[in-house]
């Protein structure tokens, strides 16, 4: 594993806080433009309607993997069906935060995050496990 990929996976946490804090700073002193209009009602709506099913599939596979995740592999429910739904549904949920905020500045911001970090977050589990 590469350096960067054992940091993340290491500091998974305290780098997503990081993050969680500029994403609030950077929604915080940014605007949409397309506030009040059809295609940010369009927006906010789709980004509502993923937040949700992020929501409702991390719940799912929490079902499935709460108490075993560190012990065991977990191969049934929607590990049956994907390597990482925990992390598919996060993905998911994260883009419909971005799409909330009626910007997709921040929406790119956010998959950029996603796909800088959490390869590596995989990485550290794969060999975990």
């Amino acid at each position: 594993m590469s350096p960067l990929a054992r940091l993340f996976s290491q500091h998974r946490i305290t780098v997503s806080r990081v993050f969680g804090i500029a994403f609030v700073a950077m929604l915080l002193a940014t605007g949409s433009q397309w506030q009040g209009t059809l295609l940010g009602r369009a927006l906010f709506l789709a980004g509502i309607v993923l937040a949700a099913i992020g929501m409702v599939g991390r719940i799912w596979c929490l079902t499935y993997s709460s108490g075993y995740k560190s012990s065991e592999l977990v191969t049934q429910g929607p590990y049956s069906v994907c390597r990482n739904p925990l992390y598919f549904f996060s993905f998911i949920g994260l883009v419909g935060i971005g799409l909330a905020t009626e910007t997709f500045t921040l929406t790119v911001f956010l998959i950029l995050f996603f796909a800088l970090v959490y390869p590596a977050v995989i990485a550290g589990e794969e060999q975990f496990l």
